[in-house]
């Protein structure tokens, strides 16, 4: 009984190192590939070998993925993601932010609306923002604000019947932030707020 329970075991050390042996061998030409090869080589020396932990470079590695636009970075974007939450199981990825934030806009994304009905004032914010809106009195939205990585830093319902919200920024960090505005049938609205104390 050892003998094969040794058996299964090299077996499976076996396996790992021809599939570790075969991804390094893998030339990259473009992002969606480099990811692919990264994240194959974490699971590949950490969770195929039921390793639940990793390393600061795999830590790093992981992290460089998992926090890029899924329709650049592709499928290997959700891969990191769920070796991610081995790390910070509680972090929420907000895809229209980390998108938004380069450029990249999914397909199906919401119909977004003019930003002339939403006015962020100051520009830069040193504390406190205040933020404008001209939107249909009779529906509540959604306004969240994600930071550059898309983590979402702040959450909360307005009335469209308001026309305004303060948001005190005082204790975050300098830098860009992106506001979101959505209502249940999928009008959208988004934009920048800088931050410079």
């Amino acid at each position: 009984m050892d003998s094969i329970v040794y058996s299964d075991s090299t077996l499976k050390e076996q396996r790992i190192l021809q599939a570790k042996m075969q991804n390094e061998s893998v030339v990259t030409s473009n992002l969606i590939e480099q990811n692919m090869k990264i994240v194959n080589s974490v699971k590949l020396e950490t969770i195929a070998k039921g390793i639940f932990s990793f390393s600061e470079t795999q830590q790093e590695q992981i992290t460089q993925v998992a926090f890029q636009c899924p329709y650049i970075g592709g499928k290997s974007v959700y891969d990191a993601r769920g070796l991610y939450a081995l790390i910070d199981e509680e972090y929420f990825f907000d895809d229209d932010g980390i998108c938004n934030s380069t450029g990249s806009q999914r397909l199906a994304n919401p119909r977004i609306k003019d930003n002339d009905q939403i006015r962020v004032y100051p520009i830069p914010t040193r504390s406190i923002a205040t933020i404008e809106y001209i939107l249909d009195e009779s529906k509540e939205y959604s306004l969240s604000i994600t930071d550059a990585l898309g983590r979402i830093v702040y959450i909360n319902t307005i009335n469209g019947s308001v026309n305004s919200k303060e948001i005190d920024m005082s204790l975050w960090r300098d830098g860009i932030y992106y506001y979101h505005i959505t209502d249940n049938e999928s009008e959208f609205y988004n934009g920048k707020i800088s931050l410079v104390k």
